[in-house]
């Protein structure tokens, strides 16, 4: 784990005991350089609930959260990502067709 990154499970947390859980929405935290953080925000029996954002320690004010919708019968297909030190592109194709690209080029 790199330094400043914080390890969490949201199945463990806010997640726990909960039923019928669908991800239903991914907000990523980038200021199109870097990608700083992430948040799951997930439905459950007809209730929305958010993850709570993960991130690290190295916010700026050039950070944006944004977010990646997932409709029902939506799916992740692929996530991968280029790092070395920091995590500088996060990618993300969907079911349908779309893919987004967080972060920067290197």
């Amino acid at each position: 784990m790199y330094p400043g990154s914080v390890h969490f499970d949201d199945f463990k947390g806010v997640l726990a005991g909960k039923r019928k859980i669908r991800l239903s929405e991914i907000r990523v935290i980038h200021d199109g350089i870097v990608v700083y953080g992430i948040e799951g925000v997930y439905t459950s029996e007809g209730h929305v609930v958010p993850g709570g954002v993960h991130h690290g320690t190295a916010l700026n004010p050039r950070c944006v959260n944004q977010s990646i919708p997932l409709p029902e019968g939506t799916n992740i297909i692929k996530v991968y990502g280029r790092s070395g030190d920091i995590i500088d592109q996060l990618v993300i194709e969907l079911s349908n067709g779309i893919t987004y690209v967080f972060g920067g080029h290197g």
